[in-house]
């Protein structure tokens, strides 16, 4: 009993640290860091990071670091959006910054939370 429980403690300390983790990535100071937490907050289908994403949404930043070589952090977010909200934007994600890409995910993400208001 106690070993499951220690088990159980680690395991929620683990979830809450990998969270943080996620949270200062997307706020990181880098594109680096930005792209890294969109793949990562992309992997967890936890849409509590939506609003990050979407407030970075905007930002053109293209990375030489060889992990990422050539992505924008709008590209890595708006391919977090669509794996997250489980829908694809109107026009094709490249490079260039799409105001109407960017529009749609924000507009979907209020109306999604209209209609979904426990899964914020």
């Amino acid at each position: 009993m106690k070993k499951s429980a220690f088990i159980l403690i680690c395991v929620c300390v683990t979830a809450c640290n990998k969270d943080k983790e996620i949270k200062d990535l997307l706020n990181g100071p880098t594109s680096v860091d930005r792209i890294q937490g969109c793949y990562e907050a992309m992997e967890t289908d936890d849409l509590s990071y939506v609003p990050l994403l979407l407030k970075n949404s905007r930002i053109q930043l293209i990375t030489t670091n060889i992990r990422f070589k050539g992505t924008s952090v709008y590209q890595a977010d708006m391919y977090s959006l669509s794996k997250l909200l489980k829908v694809s934007p109107p026009h094709p994600v490249n490079r260039i910054v799409d105001s109407v890409n960017v529009r749609f995910f924000f507009n979907y993400w209020e109306k999604f939370q209209k209609t979904h208001p426990r899964k914020r």
